[in-house]
């Protein structure tokens, strides 16, 4: 494949992805009053992170995972846009929100994993690393992880301090954190 247009396909569905993130936090999470200091520091971070991913392409050039970099985006999108259908009509409050969960979404991606939403992001980020060159192409999707890990704790917390306390423990024993393990549980959501 021509190097510009694998670098060029590579911006288009990076930039796709980040896009749709930027789309949901404004118009598919829930949120009630102010943007949370913690989201503000999620998409500043994903500010940074998207010109420092663009200026190493357009500077450095892409690496040879920029291939595997397109494809693994493209599930990440693939990924996120299953979990925006599958919570569409029961929305999820954003990152850091302060109120405790009514339901547990089990159907769709939570059949396979408990947090689609931060294992699409995680995947996009990788898929920057992958296609651009040198270790510091790892720097943005390290920290990004990290934060996305540390939030998804944070919600599971929240969970077990819940009414459905019960109900998300028997969940969490069958359904893996982000990387898919099994066959997935069936059933819909948990109402409390």
């Amino acid at each position: 494949m021509h190097s510009n247009f694998l670098a060029g396909l590579v911006l288009i569905v990076g930039f796709g992805c980040f896009t749709a993130f930027m789309w949901a936090t404004r118009s598919h999470f829930l949120i009630s009053g102010p943007l949370p200091p913690g989201m503000r520091m999620v998409i500043a971070l994903s500010v940074v992170g998207a010109i420092w991913f663009t200026v190493r392409v357009v500077v450095s050039g892409i690496g040879p995972g920029a291939p595997y970099a397109v494809a693994l985006m493209a599930v990440a999108l693939g990924l996120f846009s299953w979990t925006v259908m599958t919570t569409r009509e029961r929305r999820l409050p954003i990152a850091f929100a302060h109120d405790l969960p009514n339901f547990i979404y089990r159907s769709g991606p939570y059949r396979y994993l408990r947090h689609p939403f931060y294992m699409s992001y995680i995947l996009c980020w990788i898929g920057t690393s992958l296609a651009t060159r040198g270790i510091w192409s790892w720097v943005v999707p390290l920290v990004m992880a990290a934060v996305y890990v540390a939030v998804a704790r944070r919600e599971e917390r929240k969970l077990r301090a819940s009414r459905l306390s019960e109900a998300y423990d028997a969940y969490r024993k069958k359904t893996a954190m982000f990387i898919p393990t099994g066959y997935g549980l069936a059933g819909d959501e948990e109402r409390c």
